[in-house]
């Protein structure tokens, strides 16, 4: 074959190609027709492939992976439009939306799509996401539960959960998903705060029914005395023991308190006595199950801050205490 013939054929042979026998000049000019040849070729083939879905398809998956949210967007709403109302694909584009920043618009698709998609924890999960962003945490509640159930073991979304939860005063349900959370990843942060932040409220809530049931009461003096002894306010703590005292049944607990208070004081045989007069007190007889004050020592701080506020005095004081120690036990 000689190099004036057929030289755009390709071949196969030992024959040189045009590009090896052709002078300078004519290979330059050769390989720009094959460049363009290319180049409407591609585009050809691009503004075929424009309208496959399966390209199309391709296309917004590789976005998605590659974070390119904007553009994966653009490729989801064609598909959208070409099948409309397919929950597979409004659950895609809603989560594009969603790592696109559009919560309004993410939460549409991802709505529309959740009921026909059960058990998509992405799709619930994202939806409670959004909504959370926006503050719509009311909302937020019901798809976050969702996704909780569909994977507990997710701490975005218990973390997620627990948030709203607190946001509408949900504290003893958030308390459980945060303790859920610190037993699943003994070392997230989130759930030691949450908890902290939780127990705290609930025995605020506690603390503050006390107070309206009976302001002088020897509960709400312990609790009180307690205060003040962890604020450092010494002195007024040491006049709220004696009034303890005064006004409850005798305590080894406060007895003792009342001798570490003295001890700050530098008062050591004040203190002797009052270790003195804890020590001639009965024991409390523990023999039975139900014994708060027994159930207290041994640490049962769950099973006492179960409480309601509609309980007792007795069971509300010690449901406020034990949520005092869970608080203080969060970080250990």
């Amino acid at each position: 074959m000689s190099c004036s013939r057929n030289f755009l054929k390709a071949s196969h042979s030992a024959t040189p190609s045009p590009l090896q026998c052709s002078s300078p000049a004519i290979r330059r000019l050769i390989q720009l027709v094959l460049a363009s040849v290319l180049m409407l070729g591609s585009a050809a083939l691009r503004s075929f492939a424009a309208d496959d879905p399966a390209v199309i398809a391709e296309q917004a998956a590789s976005a998605m992976a590659e974070r390119r949210f904007p553009e994966a967007v653009a490729l989801y709403a064609q598909l959208s439009e070409q099948f409309p109302n397919q929950p597979p694909l409004m659950a895609n584009l809603g989560t594009a939306l969603h790592f696109s920043g559009r919560d309004e618009e993410a939460i549409l698709q991802l709505r529309a799509a959740s009921p026909a998609m059960p058990d998509a924890f992405p799709v619930h999960f994202l939806l409670g996401a959004s909504l959370t962003r926006l503050g719509r945490l009311d909302e937020a509640l019901g798809p976050l539960r969702t996704a909780v159930k569909l994977d507990p073991s997710d701490p975005f979304a218990r973390s997620l959960l627990g948030d709203a939860l607190e946001a509408g005063g949900m504290y003893r349900e958030a308390a459980m998903q945060w303790r859920e959370l610190r037993e699943r990843e003994a070392e997230n942060p989130f759930s030691y705060a949450g908890l902290v932040r939780s127990h705290g409220q609930l025995a605020s809530a506690g603390f503050e029914e006390l107070q309206s049931r009976d302001p002088e009461s020897w509960h709400v003096l312990l609790i009180l005395a307690n205060i003040r002894m962890q604020a450092g306010q010494y002195p007024s703590a040491l006049y709220l023991y004696r009034r303890v005292l005064d006004v409850g049944p005798p305590s080894q607990e406060v007895h003792n308190a009342i001798a570490d208070l003295y001890d700050q004081a530098d008062r050591p045989e004040w203190a002797q006595v009052e270790r003195r007069r804890a020590s001639e007190l009965p024991a409390p007889d523990c023999t039975g199950s139900d014994v708060p004050l027994c159930r207290f020592r041994a640490g049962e701080f769950e099973a006492l801050s179960e409480a309601a506020e509609t309980a007792s005095s007795e069971a509300l004081f010690w449901a406020v205490m034990s949520h005092g120690r869970l608080s203080e036990l969060a970080f250990d």
